[in-house]
């Protein structure tokens, strides 16, 4: 079975086949590894934002949620591009968008707070395939409960 970080990179094509709203998943280097780095296969921003909408499916989160999240390995306008770039439609979910976002009014002045959540049709692309687990009760021996 595939992980979630697989279904998410399978979900999105790569930017490199230059396809209309395609987003990249891993940066690809076109030189050897930098100097310290164990992979070239990091997974970008992007990529990062939608596991973790992802793996809370019907939680709301704001950016600042995200940002500490993520424990700050992006800079926060790197993620807030992220966060947009995963609320516009996209092709591969039939036009519709990776999240769901609504605008919470703050109080007094500034501009509104915007959360996000997985939306129905990322869900249903991404957790295709996979049926609910029953969970199976804990077997026990017969002899301990008659004494």
């Amino acid at each position: 079975m595939a992980s979630l970080e697989q279904r998410i990179e399978n979900l999105f094509p790569s930017k490199t086949r230059k396809e209309p709203n395609s987003i990249a998943i891993h940066k690809k280097r076109k030189r050897g590894p930098a100097r310290g780095s164990k992979t070239d296969n990091k997974p970008t921003p992007i990529a990062t934002v939608a596991i973790i909408f992802a793996e809370r499916r019907g939680q709301w989160l704001t950016h600042d949620d995200i940002i500490n999240l993520i424990n700050k390995r992006f800079a926060d306008s790197t993620v807030l591009k992220a966060f947009k770039e995963l609320s516009r439609p996209l092709d591969v979910l039939g036009g519709y968008s990776f999240i769901d976002t609504e605008a919470i009014k703050k109080e007094g002045r500034g501009s509104p707070i915007i959360r996000g959540r997985l939306s129905e049709a990322a869900s249903e692309k991404i957790f295709a395939l996979v049926t609910p687990v029953k969970q199976k009760p804990e077997s026990y021996s017969p002899g301990l409960l008659n004494g």
